[in-house]
């Protein structure tokens, strides 16, 4: 009886030690990448019919999601694809 009583003590104080750090470690494991995109292709997608040139939306959208390059590298694209398309008015 006592055994049993030792054992379901020390089983006990193993899971309420374990629980949170595992817990912890989730969590720091989830916050430490760079970028954390938590949604979709769709998702991401769907954000492109409000912006100023839809194209250039969807290829940033495939470069993360599709392509699955780093958000430094997607972000430098997209202003390059930005900064092509604006035009500048020629003088008269």
């Amino acid at each position: 009886m006592q055994m049993t009583l030792i054992y379901t003590v020390l089983k006990q104080k193993f899971f309420t030690r374990a629980f949170p750090t595992l817990w912890l470690a989730a969590l720091v494991l989830t916050s430490s990448c760079e970028i954390m995109p938590r949604n979709s292709l769709e998702d991401c997608r769907s954000q492109c019919s409000d912006s100023g040139n839809p194209q250039t939306c969807y290829e940033f959208c495939d470069c993360i999601h599709k392509n699955c390059q780093p958000l430094a590298n997607c972000l430098d694209e997209y202003d390059k694809a930005r900064k092509d398309t604006i035009r500048v008015p020629s003088p008269k």
